[in-house]
């Protein structure tokens, strides 16, 4: 059985997952630059540059997999069998996933903390 190097997907997850968190804090950046003359808080700009930035890592994302899927085709997932080789498709993707699942959690998280704080203020 030819199984993937869990240390090579390992090391690509965290590469990946550093890359993410970079794009983020570089939009996080670009978001201080030109909210720095509101009256919002400190906090409040950083999670809202924080979800600005995860909105658009994962548009990043889906657009890699969108492309992946096209020149792929769907043939090259396989719907009935998982083996635990390199030729899986879903375990070469797992990094990739990894990224949707930590955007997606920054999202939610930044979200959520800058909404209740968005209330306090509107009230």
């Amino acid at each position: 059985m030819d199984f993937t190097d869990i240390s090579t997907t390992l090391i690509e997850a965290v590469v990946l997952n550093v890359i993410g968190i970079l794009i983020i804090w570089v939009f996080n950046l670009i978001n201080m630059k030109l909210t720095s003359d509101t009256y919002f808080k400190l906090k409040t700009r950083i999670r809202l540059g924080n979800c600005i930035g995860a909105s658009v890592l994962l548009l990043f994302v889906s657009i890699y997999f969108s492309a992946l899927y096209i020149i792929n085709g769907a043939h090259a997932f396989d719907w009935e069998v998982f083996p635990w080789d390199t030729s899986n498709l879903y375990l070469r993707a797992a990094p990739q996933l990894s990224l949707i699942a930590l955007s997606i959690v920054l999202f939610s998280q930044n979200y959520s903390a800058l909404s209740k704080e968005l209330t306090k203020l509107k009230n």
